[in-house]
């Protein structure tokens, strides 16, 4: 259903930005940039299911952004010396892979089922 979906972009996005900016290693221009980012991320989701674009084309773009996510945090926990820090972004990494795996699952189910 296209509401239950819009509402799930929705809520996640919330979630995304609400944890980003409780994160006190970030400065505010920091969190100014990763607020845009979560918000043209959704955007073009959101796009996507208002104009009838089809669920192929969202569960690809949802790949496409836990892809770059998956990038950015392997990134950012190269970089980091703090033990607990990193640990916090290894546990949200293979959040992000799990997310992955479960979106490839649902294209090939979508595929499988067209």
């Amino acid at each position: 259903n296209k509401d239950v979906i819009i509402d799930t972009i929705t809520k996640k996005r919330s979630f995304k930005i609400n944890r980003m900016l409780k994160d006190e290693n970030l400065t505010e221009e920091e969190k100014r940039l990763k607020r845009i980012e979560i918000f043209e991320e959704t955007e073009d989701l959101l796009k996507n299911i208002e104009n009838d674009k089809g669920i192929k084309q969202i569960i690809l773009r949802g790949i496409e952004i836990k892809e770059k996510s998956i990038i950015t945090y392997k990134i950012l926990i190269a970089k980091i010396i703090e033990k607990e820090i990193k640990n916090l972004l290894e546990i949200i990494l293979v959040d992000e892979q799990k997310h992955k795996e479960m979106l490839k699952n649902m294209l090939k189910k979508y595929e499988n089922n067209t």
